[in-house]
């Protein structure tokens, strides 16, 4: 596919994402990354697995997939007119002001997709303990993107029969430092980028070249030269997240209800939460996993916008 869009949905781009970081973090160590809603709740368990008194510090990632810039497309006009070495060839994802058609109705701007993104980012790099970025792979065909993300597992596989990729608080791997995320199986291949400012419309694309540097916001502003990839990104965060300045979860509700009054939506605690097995857990603590669970469902149902968490247990 030499132009036009991925044959796939964003979707399959958030299933493997998430697949690849909640298996290899957890359960082994005492610092998991955990995906926040009902769609991976019954999956992996979350709300079984994670004490009161475990430290809580959010992250978000807006899932995209890629368009091929057209050679005469404005994108690639933009690109030459920056004197960067990808114009053609470049990949790009555009803005969108909502989630899906279910949100009717003309959307505010504090109420855009992007927008709220960004607030969201503002606040956690303010508190010291998250981020958001969107999250963009970098190829076009399903079947090369699923069979990049299999081979590259396969090849790292070895390295981790006896010990997962993931230990302690700041996500080392295998000792090393800083940690080499580029070896987690299916973290390559995805670009990450942090939304960089607020937008007066969804009229916008970000552009990047086939490996994810080079990556230019439209109308044209060169964000960054150097390769922005999901490994560095997380990396970036496991290091600067501090931990002491992140709730436990059973006395979060203060961070929740902020993160819920920046993106404007009230809160609706799920009813179904099954509390079988659950009984040795304080009320209050049940009572926050299930508002956290709610606010993954929907941020994800209004703005497309997924839930994760670094949680260290004490």
């Amino acid at each position: 596919m030499s132009n036009g869009s991925a044959n796939y949905t964003e979707e399959l781009v958030m299933a493997l994402v998430t697949t690849q970081l909640t298996i290899m973090s957890f359960p082994f160590f005492n610092a998991q990354i955990v995906p926040f809603s009902s769609n991976f709740e019954n999956l992996f368990g979350a709300d079984a697995k994670i004490p009161g008194s475990a430290k809580i510090a959010p992250f978000y990632m807006q899932f995209k997939r890629p368009n091929r810039s057209k050679p005469t497309g404005n994108i690639s006009k933009d690109r030459v007119a920056l004197g960067l070495h990808c114009t053609t060839g470049s990949l790009n994802f555009r803005l969108r002001e909502k989630a899906s058609s279910k949100v009717s109705g003309k959307v505010p701007v504090h109420k855009l997709q992007h927008n709220v993104l960004y607030r969201m980012r503002a606040r956690l790099l303010k508190r010291g303990i998250g981020d958001a970025a969107y999250v963009c792979s970098l190829f076009l065909s399903s079947k090369e993107y699923v069979a990049h993300t299999h081979l590259h597992a396969l090849l790292r596989l070895p390295g981790y029969w006896f010990k997962g990729p993931y230990s302690y608080r700041d996500v080392v791997i295998h000792g090393t430092t800083p940690p080499p995320f580029r070896d987690i199986p299916w973290l390559e291949g995805h670009v990450s980028i942090p939304p960089h400012d607020t937008v007066a419309s969804a009229s916008h694309s970000y552009s990047f070249d086939p490996s994810g540097g080079e990556v230019c916001f439209h109308s044209p502003r060169l964000l960054d030269g150097e390769r922005r990839t999901l490994p560095a990104w997380i990396a970036n965060l496991a290091r600067s997240i501090q931990f002491d300045r992140a709730p436990a979860i059973g006395r979060s509700d203060e961070l929740l209800a902020e993160l819920r009054d920046i993106v404007g939506l009230r809160a609706e605690p799920r009813g179904d939460l099954d509390r079988e097995g659950l009984a040795e857990q304080p009320e209050r603590d049940l009572d926050y996993m299930t508002e956290w669970m709610a606010f993954g469902d929907q941020l994800e149902e209004h703005f497309g916008i997924s839930q994760f968490a670094f949680i260290q247990e004490p």
